[in-house]
């Protein structure tokens, strides 16, 4: 370590290590020791072998240590009669005669270095001889091997963490094993990894741990794997080790990463198998709540400055500031580099954002991010420089920038991993890989079908800051300028499946309509709907068996929050949920009615549809049974309506009501086609359009339209999407056609329903044109002459493209426009 490193690990570590005591060092745990003995096998009067009879794999082991120093002390105690110096622990699982692992301690320029051996043979034993003199015959490599400067404890105390260790072979020592399995078979005396693990203030606490892969190991550039990995722990409180067997770090039956509050020994040993199986976490990765860690899929060294990629970083915090080693907040930051997608010369990120906001253990929220924002910031990382947001940086830093596409998600049950909320409820990677590098111009549509029950989803594709909002109907916290939602409900207490589906009408910043749909099971399934839905001056509510119109001003949110970045912000948000949260059942909406006070008109014997909002107020689809009847205060224009469907429209100028029968929608398709008849030739590209009208009173959706251009038996399919077309609109769709062939082609758009069914059509008659033969030299020659400049103009014309084509592909894109 460079005297670099070291002064920025000591400004960065030591003010948050003041005041912390040392941890003192346990004795080995694992192990379980039952009688010790001695052996002098050269005859000089010296014990030179002690023999621990112990169980620390099965009920009866053994532990044979050679003295390869000449030093051996005459003892019936283990600590007094061995050492980790000059000696060769041989650990024989079982005690039936034979090693399952072999350390072999030395000294070399004041370093303590040890030395491990497992079966290379595959004969479940590893190879040695002890007489005439000790020596290992299973290979003359290590597998593993441990240095320490000043020996394994400090001050005979505390554990030494200033370690550097190398592997040689099939022994898992990044989090991403399987990524290596088929590159490490070869046990040649090279090391595939070394990590390195320090301890600036020497109190027996690991502060960092760093892993690099070999530089020779046998991966191309375009292997995605992880080349450098760092965990930090910057609270300096990793848990002292326990079940270590004699040696501080040897242990077994232990995973790769630690769990909560525990440090197992982190080298790991398969005594079955006799072969390491793993050097796991010295400083944990996750499993604390003050914890941060790097896996780069670009190998970060001294010698450049190197942009970190994929997981970078991954950080864990203590924003409840008790210290209780389990996180309120994690923040996964997902980094691709520039040019991973062809064509796309930015970064992108995906963000996962999860908190506790209640500190029990529970993730509460979760907010999925996906966008393309440039990294500038330098952190000093122990051996190296690299670009990447700071740790303590990054909460501010992800909510305090716009993003492309923002998923919430929020448990209504009981939720916890070592990782936050996983479910990636919306498209965040494609959205990713093809939305922000531009490669479709409309976001990935969600598929809500697979979100668990216990969970709620929402999703926005507005190029906003991440913000959230409380519902004074439903009294829950949703996301700002989100489109859409759904709560699994899950099981009901009638043997029901049921789930709440969210939509916001009006396209503002607030959800506006709760759709409840239970199926209950049986001979005859039955299937129960209700819908409550939010206007400017009204609460309406429909159950299928009566109408509600309650009128009343509703305030859109009773407050409004950035995600929790700090410990005062996560407080406060706290204190408002704790002042405003209600228990209402999610399909309760006649209590979340019960709210609000005002006029409330109530039709039995009617339900209402298709509401949707207006530039004058609101207007929905009334069905009205014959033995209907109102009830309350009868809103004006509302009065008793016969038996019928009836389109009713509220203005809300006039806060009156009209209501006429609904006719069904009529709709007419128009083709419209190029003007230039020059234009129409082979290899021009042809801009058309589909104009679609509705003059019917009924909106008219789930209709798809379907266009193509045909030539003889020759067929081209030009666009194909589903799209509503609403009473008295008309709806454009830009078609691109670049005909392939001259002659008389015929364009033909249709419209039909969800059944298939053909509701509209359109055709007309295109004759495209060859190229004229004059018009081809003419091009020809003016390249040849004046070549250097229509490069320069096509260049301009591609720099213009892809710049306008960044700016598009962070907003969603729509290929159809409504015209009132």
């Amino acid at each position: 370590m460079n005297l670099r490193s070291s002064l920025v690990l000591v400004a960065l570590l030591l003010p948050l290590l003041a005041g912390r005591p040392p941890v003192a060092a346990q004795q080995p745990d694992g192990v379980t020791v039952r009688d010790v003995q001695q052996r002098d096998t050269d005859g000089d009067g010296q014990p030179d072998v002690t023999i621990i009879d112990c169980s620390f794999a099965t009920e009866r082991d053994r532990v044979l240590v050679y003295d390869l120093g000449n030093d051996m002390q005459a003892a019936s105690d283990w600590r007094s009669a061995t050492d980790f110096t000059n000696d060769a622990w041989v650990f024989d699982a079982g005690a039936d005669g034979t090693a399952e692992l072999i350390i072999r301690f030395s000294t070399n320029d004041q370093q303590q270095i040890a030395e491990l051996f497992d079966d290379r043979t595959s004969d479940g034993m590893v190879e040695y001889t002890a007489s005439p003199s000790f020596a290992i015959r299973e290979s003359l490599f290590a597998t593993v091997q441990v240095r320490a400067v000043d020996g394994w404890w400090e001050q005979a105390e505390w554990v030494n963490y200033n370690l550097d260790i190398s592997t040689d072979g099939p022994v898992r020592t990044m989090f991403s094993w399987s990524d290596y399995i088929q590159i490490l078979s070869n046990h040649n005396g090279t090391p595939d990894f070394t990590i390195q693990v320090r301890d600036p203030d020497r109190d027996g606490r690991p502060d960092y741990q760093w892993v690099d892969i070999a530089e020779g190991l046998a991966l191309s550039s375009s292997d995605n794997v992880v080349r450098t990995s760092l965990m930090v722990n910057p609270a300096d409180d990793e848990p002292p080790v326990r079940g270590a067997i004699f040696w501080p770090y040897l242990g077994s039956d232990s995973s790769y990463t630690k769990d909560y509050g525990i440090s197992p020994p982190p080298i790991s040993i398969d005594w079955e198998r006799a072969v390491i199986n793993h050097v796991g976490e010295f400083v944990g990765s996750r499993f604390n709540d003050a914890a941060w860690f790097v896996y780069s899929l670009e190998r970060i060294t001294p010698a450049e400055l190197t942009s970190a990629n994929f997981e970078a970083p991954f950080g864990f915090y203590d924003l409840a500031r008790d210290d209780d080693g389990f996180p309120e907040l994690q923040v996964r930051v997902e980094v691709t580099e520039p040019y991973f997608f062809e064509g796309f010369p930015h970064w992108t990120q995906v963000v996962r954002y999860s908190w506790d906001q209640h500190n029990t253990q529970n993730w509460d929220y979760k907010l999925d991010l996906v966008g393309s924002h440039e990294v500038a910031s330098t952190v000093a990382l122990p051996f190296a420089d690299a670009t990447m947001v700071p740790y303590a940086d990054l909460p501010a830093w992800v909510t305090g920038r716009e993003w492309g596409l923002i998923n919430f998600a929020a448990t209504e049950q009981p939720y916890w991993t070592s990782e936050g909320i996983y479910e990636d409820l919306v498209p965040v990677l494609a959205t990713r890989s093809q939305y922000v590098t531009g490669q479709i111009n409309r976001l990935p549509a969600s598929d809500y079908s697979t979100i668990p029950a216990g969970m709620r989803s929402e999703y926005s594709g507005t190029f906003a800051r991440p913000a959230l909002y409380f519902s004074p109907i439903d009294r829950k916290l949703h996301l700002q300028s989100a489109s859409t939602g759904v709560w699994n409900i899950g099981r009901t207490d009638r043997d029901g499946v049921a789930a709440l589906y969210y939509d916001n009408l009006d396209g503002d910043a607030y959800l506006d309509q709760w759709s409840y749909i239970e199926v209950r099971g049986g001979s005859q399934p039955i299937t129960i709907t209700r819908q409550l839905t939010m206007a400017a001056s009204h609460l309406l509510y429909t159950d299928g068996n009566e109408v509600r119109l309650l009128q009343t001003t509703a305030a859109p949110a009773l407050f409004t929050t950035a995600p929790p970045t700090t410990y005062s912000a996560w407080q406060r948000l706290g204190r408002l949920l704790n002042a405003y949260e209600r228990e209402i059942d999610p399909g309760d909406f006649p209590a979340m009615l019960a709210q609000f006070e005002g006029p409330q008109q109530r039709i039995t014997g009617a339900t209402y549809r298709d509401f949707r909002p207006t530039e004058s107020g609101f207007r929905l689809v009334l069905d009205v049974q014959p033995d209907a009847a109102s009830s309350g205060p009868t809103l004006p224009g509302l009065e008793q309506l016969a038996a019928g469907t009836y389109l009713v429209r509220y203005n809300a100028d006039e806060q009156t009501f009209s209501s006429t029968p609904l006719t069904p929608a009529t709709l007419d398709l128009a083709l419209v086609l190029p003007q230039q008849a020059e234009a129409r030739a082979i290899g021009n590209l042809l801009l058309m359009g589909v104009q679609a009208t509705n003059s019917g009173l009924a909106d008219a959706t789930g209709l798809t339209l379907i266009t193509e251009a045909s030539l003889g038996d020759r067929s081209t399919s030009l666009v194909s999407e589903t799209l509503p077309i609403l009473s008295d609109r008309t709806v454009w769709t830009a078609i691109n056609w670049q005909p392939s062939a001259a002659g008389d082609w015929q364009v033909q758009a249709r419209l039909t329903d969800q059944q298939g069914n053909l509701v509209a059509e359109a055709q007309q008659t295109i004759t495209v044109q060859a190229l004229p033969e004059r018009n081809i030299q003419t091009v020809l020659r003016f390249t040849g002459s004046y070549g250097s400049w229509s490069l320069a103009w096509l260049l301009l014309l591609v720099i213009g493209g892809v710049v306008g084509g960044i700016l598009l592909t962070l907003r969603p894109a729509t290929a159809s426009e409504e015209q009132p």
